[in-house]
């Protein structure tokens, strides 16, 4: 991993995509399996105290590191599918 990273971009199966901070990415696992197999179509699933919300990713495909300046916003890089207030356009090709 890039020592200057800072996020963990996880983009999901439709696209939708988020940068977690390391903070919480730190403690989360990727949930391959489930002894409940009523939920089985939405994993692998990003799960983890600090990620919640529209930072919760199921059908995960891509995982990486991303560094971001102090002052640089994650709202370019993010497609959350207009919920909250951190939905955003497209990001930019090559972005993750």
């Amino acid at each position: 991993m890039d020592g200057s990273a800072t996020r963990l971009p996880v983009t999901a199966a439709d696209g939708y995509r988020v940068r977690v901070p390391l903070v919480d990415a730190v403690d989360a696992l990727l949930a391959v399996d489930r002894l409940d197999t009523t939920m089985s179509a939405s994993l692998p699933r990003l799960v983890g105290a600090g990620i919640g919300g529209p930072r919760s990713v199921s059908r995960v495909r891509r995982l990486g590191t991303a560094a971001l300046a102090p002052a640089e916003s994650r709202d370019r890089y993010e497609r959350l599918g207009g919920v909250g207030p951190d939905s955003a356009p497209d990001a930019p090709a090559g972005a993750d």
